[in-house]
């Protein structure tokens, strides 16, 4: 991803004509788009065209009542945040999503209200503890902020600790953890844990005769958490969804203390989506735009590139930063332009995908050229090489181990599947 350094003009044309759409795509030129393929029919983290997993409800985000009630409502789920990883039920394959019975209440409190799915209220716990391991793959331990548990199951009752376990959190594990008293679970919706209807009666009903009885004490819990740009394409389309939208209000709550206008200090509300300073400015939560490309020649032949901070052999299809004032296909060929030295005669858009880690919202799309290979130039610094690929070498050379290509969760695999003609996992 490059800054600007030369005008429209000096860019090459870029069409501007409307596209049609149709299901499977927007601005679907039928000569860039390809034809149908199995593998887009697959979920994949929010690039499989509109549709309406998590309903945002912005009128229960203004309405701080309609909030409070929504956190205790027995249906409301919580997730859990840390850095780019949220927590994941056993075996990964899933998205832990808790009864509010199951939290803190100070973290039910904090929580950021994410939406409805299927009329129940979803939220996200941030638990700090981030690091640099987002493109780690490997599942890390970290506590979670846990309900009260009867102090005869902190003071090591076993037969207390049974029975709580059996209500409260349904399939618990005795696995340890780094964190003294605290217990490794998996929560409502697990294979191991029954329904999630069963488990959240039965936490009402146990909550109520702790708290009756006088034994509330606090209660240390831990979670496996996975990446959510390396996991996110294994798990269901709407659990993906919230995990990325987790990710994203989260991560801008915790990068965002003062106001970018005067400097005050910001308090949160709209259930975590508005931040307002003393002075009364409102910030919102930022999103960078940035396009990504799918670039063919006059032999169908696609553009794969390598950045110089990756590993040897790894190639992708380009892509960049939108500047400010410019329109997204002016984006498009600016970036393949400054990267590589080819002039795009033709742009349609594909889909889109929320990418926030940090904060960015990738654009995808796809490109024409009469360029050759003798025109391609890289700058042997932000890019190392880059090349035209037929389909046999592309496959030839993925099947061989010579190239390797980015998280089957990112966008940038879907365009070159939407080129291939068939998934990757298939090659």
């Amino acid at each position: 991803m490059t800054g600007a350094k030369r005008t429209g003009a000096e860019r090459g044309r870029v069409s501007d004509e409307p596209r049609p759409t149709d299901a499977g795509r927007v601005g679907g030129n039928r000569e860039l788009a390809g034809a149908e393929q199995e593998g887009e029919e697959r979920a994949d983290s929010g690039t499989d065209g509109v549709r309406a997993g998590v309903e945002r409800d912005e009128a229960t985000r203004r309405d701080s009542n309609a909030l409070a009630a929504a956190a205790e409502n027995p249906r409301a789920r919580f997730l859990f945040v840390s850095g780019s990883r949220v927590a994941v039920e056993p075996g990964a394959e899933r998205v832990l999503a808790v009864s509010a019975g199951c939290v803190a209440p100070e973290a039910r409190r904090r929580a950021v209200y994410l939406g409805l799915v299927d009329g129940a209220p979803y939220f996200a716990c941030d638990i700090g503890d981030a690091d640099d391991s987002a493109r780690d793959p490997r599942v890390v331990s970290r506590a979670i902020p846990a309900a009260s548990r009867p102090a005869a199951v902190a003071e090591g009752d076993e037969r207390a600790r049974s029975e709580a376990a059996g209500s409260e959190h349904a399939g618990s594990g005795n696995a340890g953890s780094e964190h003294a008293g605290s217990e490794k679970v998996g929560f409502e919706g697990s294979e191991d844990s029954g329904s999630q209807r069963a488990g959240s009666e039965g936490v009402g009903s146990q909550r109520a005769n702790f708290e009756s009885a006088g034994y509330e004490r606090a209660w240390s819990v831990s979670a496996d958490f996975a990446s959510v740009p390396l996991t996110s394409h294994l798990w269901p389309s709407v659990e993906a969804e919230l995990a990325v939208e987790a990710v994203a209000i989260s991560n801008w709550i915790g990068g965002t203390r003062f106001c970018h206008r005067c400097g005050e200090p910001l308090s949160l509300r709209s259930g975590g989506w508005e931040m307002v300073c003393g002075r009364g400015h409102t910030v919102f939560p930022r999103v960078d735009p940035a396009v990504i490309m799918a670039v063919r020649d006059a032999e169908d032949r696609l553009l794969l590139a390598r950045n110089g901070r990756w590993a040897p052999g790894r190639l992708s299809v380009l892509a960049g930063f939108v500047e400010a004032g410019e329109p997204l296909e002016s984006a498009v060929a600016r970036e393949v332009l400054e990267e590589t030295g080819v002039v795009v005669d033709d742009v349609a858009y594909v889909t889109s995908q929320p990418w926030p880690f940090p904060r960015s919202l990738m654009l995808a799309f796809e490109g024409r050229t009469r360029a050759r290979q003798e025109d391609v130039k890289v700058d042997g610094e932000e890019l190392v090489f880059a090349r035209f690929f037929s389909r046999e070498e592309f496959s030839g050379a993925l099947a061989s181990g010579e190239i390797g290509l980015p998280t089957p969760t990112s966008v940038s695999a879907r365009l070159i599947e939407r080129w291939l003609g068939r998934p990757l996992a298939d090659v």
